[in-house]
């Protein structure tokens, strides 16, 4: 077998993850007692496994996330009212395939920009792209939107403490 014209070709087709594992193999003295099924699927979950890394950095490269956070680090026995199944469930991500949009109030240092960059870390392992803005920079963008009617920005709670606000562009305020 040709060795370096085979690296070379997984180089070229971008199966860089293939050729790292086939690398590795070469250097695995009984790797020649697995079958060539066995070998050819631990190349292909090398390479799968690589992509998908790679995909998690550049996307969190992209998120500009300023906190290095986790779901798995939530402290729920802290007294914040997190409720352990709905951080869950919110952290399956699906809220965002179906276009929802989730806003995080709380009294300032209870954990809110810990919980939103958990969840953005969170997105991008799923293969989501997300991008970090606090209030301030939403408020400034929205203030640049071309309008031709007044758009509104709708701020909304499933908690029945809060009410839904709606504000005009030019409206809004930030503290």
């Amino acid at each position: 077998m040709l060795i370096q014209p085979t690296l070379e070709l997984l180089h070229e087709l971008r199966l860089t993850g293939m050729a790292e594992a086939f690398e590795q193999q070469l250097g695995m003295p009984d790797i020649g007692q697995l079958a060539f099924e066995d070998r050819l699927g631990l190349l292909l979950e090398h390479e799968k496994t690589s992509r998908e890394e790679r995909r998690y950095i550049r996307l969190k490269g992209l998120a500009k996330l300023h906190l290095d956070a986790a779901v798995e680090d939530l402290n729920f026995r802290a007294p914040r009212g997190l409720d352990r199944s709905v951080v869950l469930r919110l952290a399956a991500c699906d809220w965002i395939r179906d276009g929802q949009t989730l806003l995080i109030t709380g009294a300032p240092g209870t954990g809110k920009s810990y919980l939103a960059c958990a969840f953005g870390h969170q997105a991008c392992r799923t293969g989501i792209f997300v991008i970090w803005d606090g209030m301030g920079l939403v408020t400034k963008r929205i203030k640049h939107v071309p309008h031709f009617d007044p758009p509104r920005v709708r701020l909304k709670s499933a908690n029945p403490e809060y009410d839904s606000y709606g504000w005009p562009v030019g409206e809004i305020r930030t503290a």
